[in-house]
Formats: C-alpha cells, sequence, structure tokens
C-alpha cells in the first residue's frame, strides 16, 4: 500500500499530514473568529482608493449579486478580495486543517463554484467583475498595478 493511500491519512490537495498544534474546540473558536467583511485587508484596500482618490465605491454592496467586497455601482464594477485560504488559490497552496479535512476541501470547491457564479451572474447584468488575490494586495509592488486595473474599468464603464 502506498503512503498517500493509507488509512487515517488525508489524501485531499494541500493538506498536511501534521498534527494540528491546537484542540478541536480551540480551532473552532480560530475559525469562527475569522471576518466575511471588512477584514484588514479590506480596510487597507479601502485607504489605498482614498489616499488616489478614487471614490463612489460602496463596501459589500447588497445591491447585486455576491455581495461584492467594493462595489461601484454608477460604473457597475464589482470588486472582490479573494482570500488565498478560502477560495483554494493555486500559488500559494495553503493547507486545509487536518481536522475535518474533507469538509474543508468541499468548503473551498463550494466557495470557488460561487465565485464563478456571481461572476457570470454579474457579467451577464453588465458589470465589470475584478477578483484580487490576497496575496497580490500584500505585495507592495503590485498595488499600483492593481490600483491602475481599478482605475481603467472605471474609465470603461463611465
Amino acid at each position: 500500500m502506498d503512503k498517500l493511500n493509507q488509512p487515517g491519512r488525508c489524501n485531499y490537495p494541500f493538506t498536511t499530514n501534521k498534527m494540528d498544534n491546537l484542540s478541536s474546540f480551540d480551532r473552532r473558536k480560530t475559525m469562527q473568529a475569522v471576518k466575511s467583511s471588512r477584514t484588514s485587508l479590506e480596510r487597507s484596500f479601502a485607504s489605498q482608493l482614498a489616499s488616489r482618490g478614487i471614490r463612489g465605491w460602496k463596501c459589500n454592496f447588497v445591491g447585486v449579486s455576491g455581495k461584492p467586497d467594493f462595489a461601484f455601482p454608477r460604473e457597475k464594477i464589482a470588486l472582490f478580495i479573494d482570500g488565498c485560504f478560502w477560495h483554494g488559490c493555486w500559488k500559494c497552496q495553503k493547507p486545509l486543517p487536518v481536522a475535518n479535512a474533507e469538509y474543508w476541501f468541499l468548503k473551498i470547491e463550494r466557495n470557488k463554484k460561487r465565485a464563478k457564479k456571481v461572476g457570470r451572474e454579474l457579467r451577464s447584468m453588465g458589470w465589470i467583475v475584478l477578483r484580487f488575490w490576497e496575496h497580490d494586495l500584500k505585495e507592495p509592488s503590485l498595488r499600483p498595478k492593481l490600483m491602475h486595473k481599478v482605475l481603467n474599468s472605471m474609465k470603461k464603464n463611465s
């Protein structure tokens, strides 16, 4: 029997077979504490928009499908900041928690499917959809390029 198919081993992509350093209770509390809106990345991105004089956006806009992290309703631009863990980033390949790995694998797959569906819905309604990865926003050298994408999208739809 090969190493990957041994009983008790997690065979999902991006998992580690190390023991979790937190108890089930502590892991649960940690995951519950993760916020879905107004994250530090979103606050940082908002301040970057403001510092460049980019106006007209709304945070966590409920007026369209998917509740974009940032929306420019007048220009019909929906911007999502995808966390590398929560959206299964192909570049970062963040490991899944060992405890309940099947649940986490399926959860992230659902997140990816939902993101594609929301993107299709918004585009069919005439919106421009921008998705930025967490790791791109954390890289200072990429921030001007991301802001340029936002500005170009605004010019296209204004």
